[in-house]
Parts: structure tokens; sequence; C-alpha cells
């Protein structure tokens, strides 16, 4: 399942078929296929879709109106305190064999045969019963059914007004010609052909840049200091010596390159580097975080715990992190009370390169400082283990700080090509991770297969829950969940 939201998509006029199925494309980021989507919809806006893939069997009435009353309930109900969801369209996507992108492309477009339409308005009938289900489910909400549609490979399909069927609407090229379609590209929004080819909006690419060399020397140094600190971790005995104050110094870590990653990606454009977007700010990122820096965050995920500690920092604060750790150092002194301390000196730190700068002050006041987890409060012990726990199972009050996820996202997606390994497995289980706090299940998915293939068999709360279906509580609220992040902000001059 998966959910978008946008929170500053440009002022359009919606009104056919075609012009809501572009609306829809633009909010999901790609064109699906033996997909249901919804999309909901008030007097002024449209959006968030929800997506879930095609049931693999035919469900009974009453199922197909409680899948449809899941999709819609797990969006926002509400854009605003004041402007409730009123409506929900019902688009139903087929199978795509690649004909769909040939006519999508004016290069490789060819005029629909007939038995092409005669085929798909077979297929469009195979979804009959989701017509009486949809109309179900409005009447269950308490909502207006706008209209349903399908969309085949070369065809599309609208709910006829006369009858509970469908008739042609139009072919799959008519929603690129729309001007909803047109002026969301022109705002930045992108399409996929397919859900493997959509990169989130709010991502960078880290093969974008204007100085190749700048590009191929920092990947180049990150890959050799990954190797020098994942060979120090595997022959020393030395690192984690003392866990705690080894994984909150890491954090600490973690935390500033999220922080330093946000006030990069912040800064405004100016000039001809609006027409470059992506690879200036990549550029920016390359010369903000050290090159010995990313070797070292890659390389110390030794484990599903430390990936967790750099994601929950990240979600909330290091002070959290640092309560957190409190009570897992005051369980630790419970269960074995006559171990001895460990030696305090037993730090893996990036030290040597840093040239000054706040990463080299920071390393430096982690190395010397001792850090007192026994001055925590208990209650900050209590409400750090709760708020854990709940955030990133997604059953927390507040949600996540969305700039820091984002930020968070773009720095692992800089790190993952100089990784490889179990460590490359746990980036992917991050970037997993945050693109279900974000509200989206089908991309957690695709990111889990990739953990699998990497090695990663651990099982975490997050598997129960992709598999599942479910999203974060704070999805249905317009308020708290995830609708897009603004950095770096055009400027004329």
């Amino acid at each position: 399942m998966t959910t978008t939201q946008n929170h500053k998509q440009p002022v359009v006029s919606v009104s056919t078929p075609a012009e809501v199925t572009a609306c829809a494309l633009h909010n999901l980021g790609y064109w699906p296929e033996k997909s249901i989507m919804v999309m909901t919809a008030s007097g002024a806006r449209m959006g968030p879709v929800l997506r879930a893939n095609v049931p693999t069997f035919d469900l009974p009435a009453e199922e197909i109106e409680e899948m449809i009353c899941q999709l819609v309930g797990n969006s926002p109900q509400k854009f605003s305190p004041a402007e409730p969801i009123t409506t929900f369209f019902l688009l139903i996507f087929g199978a795509d064999t690649g004909i769909r992108s040939r006519q999508l492309n004016p290069h490789t477009h060819r005029q629909p045969e007939h038995a092409q339409i005669e085929a798909e308005a077979e297929q469009a009938a195979d979804f009959l019963p989701w017509i009486s289900g949809a109309f179900q489910a409005a009447r269950t909400l308490r909502l207006n059914l706008g209209d349903i549609f399908y969309i085949g490979e070369v065809s599309r399909w609208e709910l006829s007004q006369q009858k509970p069927e469908f008739e042609l609407s139009g072919f799959v090229e008519d929603i690129q010609k729309t001007n909803v379609y047109l002026t969301l590209m022109t705002e930045g929004s992108v399409v996929a052909s397919n859900r493997s080819e959509h990169v989130p909006q709010d991502c960078l690419r880290p093969e974008a840049t204007l100085d190749t060399e700048l590009q191929e020397g920092w990947l180049r140094e990150a890959t050799f200091w990954f190797d020098q600190f994942q060979h120090h971790i595997q022959i020393e005995d030395d690192y984690c010596a003392d866990y705690l104050r080894q994984k909150y110094a890491e954090a600490a870590l973690w935390s500033l390159a999220v922080d330093v990653t946000r006030q990069e990606l912040s800064k405004p454009l100016k000039g001809k580097e609006n027409k470059n977007r992506n690879a200036v700010l990549a550029d920016r990122l390359r010369r903000a975080i050290p090159e010995q820096l990313a070797g070292f965050l890659s390389a110390t995920l030794t484990s599903i715990s430390s990936m967790q500690f750099a994601l929950f920092t990240a979600a909330d604060s290091i002070d959290t992190c640092r309560a957190l750790m409190a009570h897992l150092h005051r369980e630790q002194a419970r269960e074995q009370p006559q171990a001895e301390a460990p030696a305090s000196s037993h730090l893996l730190l990036p030290t040597t390169i840093f040239q000054g700068g706040i990463f080299e002050e920071k390393a430096q006041q982690l190395a010397a400082d001792e850090i007192d987890f026994p001055s925590v409060e208990e209650d900050e012990m209590g409400e750090a283990c709760f708020r854990f726990g709940e955030l990133l199972t997604g059953r927390a009050d507040t949600a996540p700080q969305w700039e820091r996820i984002v930020a968070l996202q773009n720095l692992v997606e800089f790190l993952v090509p100089c990784a490889y390994g179990m460590e490359l497995g746990r980036l992917k289980l991050m970037l997993a991770w945050i693109a279900w706090l974000k509200g989206s299940c089908s991309l957690a998915a695709q990111y889990l297969d990739e953990c699998r293939n990497l090695g990663i068999w651990e099982d975490t709360p997050l598997d129960m829950v992709v598999e599942c279906g479910l999203l974060p509580q704070w999805v249905t609220d317009g308020e708290r969940c995830f609708r897009g992040i603004d950095f770096a902000e055009q400027q004329d001059s």
C-alpha cells in the first residue's frame, strides 16, 4: 500500500477523467500496474492517493467494499481542520507488458488496434463487481463517489452514466496531454514509467553532479574509508568494548550529519543554479560531508540496532537517543551487577582528516567526554524508551521530524554507493523504514527485497507491518502526515 500527499502542488483546474487520472499519477509518482487506487478530494483539493495491488483472486462483494473502505480510511480525513474530505475516486490499472510504455512515448507510439481495445474492454469488465463495491463503500463512509476509471495499456475507461459498466473514455496518451499533467511537469513533478524507476521527488540522486572530478574523488575516498573502518571492526577486539558509549558516539555523528545535510539542502538556489537543482545540491553535500565520515557511518552499521539508533536520532533527537541508551545502560547494570566497567578509551571515531570544522570538533568531544548515562532522570529514560518503540512502529502521538527524515534519506542515498555487503543491506533497510514512515508500504517492500538479496534476514517490526499492509497512524492525519518538504527554494538572482 502506498500513500502520497504534497502540500505544495500548484493550483490547477481538474474536471475531465483524463485530468483526474493525471492528478493521481503525479501524486503517486509513477504509472502503476495491477493496482487499485483511491484518491480523496474536498471541494477545492485533490489527493493524496493510496494504492494497493489488485487481489490475485476474485473477492466477494463485502470484501471489495471493505478493501475500498480501508484504502479511503487510511487517507487523511481532513486537508485542514476546516476542510474535510468529501469525495473519493477509484482508479483501477491493468497489467503492463510494455505496450503502455510504448504508447506513452511519442517516438514509438502506434495507433491502437481494434483487437487491443476489445481485449481491454473484457479486462475492464472483470472489475464490474468493483463498481457496486465502490458505491457501497461510499454509502458506508458517507462520502461522494467522484468516478471510477479503468486504465489499460492503450485505452482508458470510465463509469457509464446509464448503467453500471465501463465505457471507452479515450486513450492513455490523452492523460499526458492534459493541462494538469503538463502544468505539474513544469513545476518539477515527474511520473516514472513504472515503480522500479520511480525516485521520490524529495530525494537527490548520488550520481548527479556538475563536477565529475569532485564526484568521482569523493566516492573513491569514501569507499576507501569504508574499507578501512570495516577492516578495523572485523579484526580488532576493541570495537564496541563499551557498546553503549560507542553507539551513542555513532548516533551523535549521524545526528550532526543529518543537521548539516538539512542545512545544505535548505540554502537557496540562485540564478542558473535553478536549472541544475539536483546536481548543485548533490555537489553541496559532497563538499559538506567528509569522505572519512561517510565511510565511518556506513561501516559502523554493524547490526539492526545500530541502524535503528541512527533512524531514531533523526526522527526525534540525539537527546532522546541518549536517554534511551541511559535506560539500556541501567538495564545492563541490573543484569550484570558484577561486570567490570569497560575501558573508556576504546572508541572508534573518525578524527584524522577533517582539517578542522564541526565534525572534527564533535569527534574530539566524543572521544574526550565521559557519557554520564546515570545522570539521566528516570522519567526521561522511560519516555525515551516508550518513544523509541512507538515512533518506529508508527504508533506515536507525534510524527517524526520530517525535515530531518528527508535529510537522513538524502544522506543515506549518498552513502549507498560507497558501501557493500551487510552494511549496504542495513542502509537499504533504513531507506525501507523511511519510506514506510512517510506512508509507502510498496516502496518499503521494494527496499526490503533488496535487503534480503544482500543477506539481511533479521526480522524487524517493519517486516510485519509491511507484510500486513499496515501504515503509521499519522498517515490518516492531514496535519501530521508527510506532505513533502521544500528544500532549496529558488531565487531569481
